[in-house]
């Protein structure tokens, strides 16, 4: 293995940490290389960004100063999506990629090889589709730190339960284990949807590590707080994450009882 290899195995394998990518752009600038130089200066100041608030002027100019070299180097990642068909929109975080956003065919591909050369974290599927035996074969996905799906994941005018089966059967594929937050939001998801997804909630393969459940800006009604506050497999939730639905106080008090500020509304 050389060096730049062992480096960017230790970026992969430390991926909240920012000295090993510390480490890396400074193997790139002993390197000479003007697109090496480039890549070094940009993980550094993408690295400085993510120390500031988001809305900061600080972090904004950074950011910008950053995107400036993008534009002079290709890196591992760039390489695999140029011959791919994934598309979408694609997001770099302390220097490397960290968030894709595609179709599941167009990710299934590639998911696997990119996780060999890209600490990716994030990925927004724009549907729940089980074609070609997917999400069962990519088993890339537990490997994932969030999942996002929409907004509006089904077709226009998919019936309910057409819904529910495609969330189910998506959900409980065992390549899920690995997630830790699961955004369901602004999917048009009802009470009905509540049902299917917290009767089998203890039962899902990513249940056990799931930190953050976002279910805001759906359709769900009283009926779904009390589902959700009677469902298994819940406790471990660090937040859960309920604005914008028509839950009213009583719905509200309910959920509080079980969850207390681990709820939000």
């Amino acid at each position: 293995m050389s060096d730049h290899d062992a480096l960017l195995a230790a970026v992969l394998a430390n991926p909240e940490d920012d000295l090993p990518r510390l480490v890396f752009a400074d193997h790139l600038e002993e390197s000479g290389h003007p697109a090496n130089v480039a890549r070094a200066q940009y993980i550094r100041l993408q690295i400085e960004a993510a120390t500031h608030p988001e809305d900061s002027t600080a972090r904004h100019e950074l950011t910008v100063r950053a995107a400036a070299f993008r534009g002079s180097f290709v890196d591992e990642a760039d390489a695999i999506l140029a011959k791919s068909t994934v598309g979408g929109h694609v997001y770099r975080y302390r220097g490397f990629l960290d968030e894709i956003h595609t179709y599941p065919r167009a990710i299934a591909a590639v998911g696997n090889v990119l996780l060999a050369v890209a600490p990716l974290r994030v990925l927004r599927l724009a549907n729940f589709s089980k074609e070609a035996g997917w999400p069962e074969n990519a088993t890339f996905l537990g490997r994932l730190a969030v999942l996002k799906f929409g907004p509006g994941a089904f077709g226009y005018g998919t019936s309910e339960e057409t819904i529910r089966q495609q969330m189910m059967d998506f959900l409980t594929s065992p390549n899920l284990a690995g997630i830790r937050v699961l955004d369901l939001g602004r999917n048009g998801l009802n009470d009905a949807a509540a049902v299917s997804l917290f009767a089998q909630f203890a039962d899902l393969p990513c249940a056990p590590g799931l930190h953050v459940l976002n279910l805001a800006t759906n359709s769900f009604t009283d009926a779904a707080a009390n589902t959700i506050a009677a469902a298994r497999g819940v406790d471990n939730l660090h937040k859960l994450k309920l604005i914008g639905n028509r839950i009213t106080r009583a719905g509200i008090a309910v959920l509080r009882r079980r969850f207390g500020d681990r709820v939000e509304f």
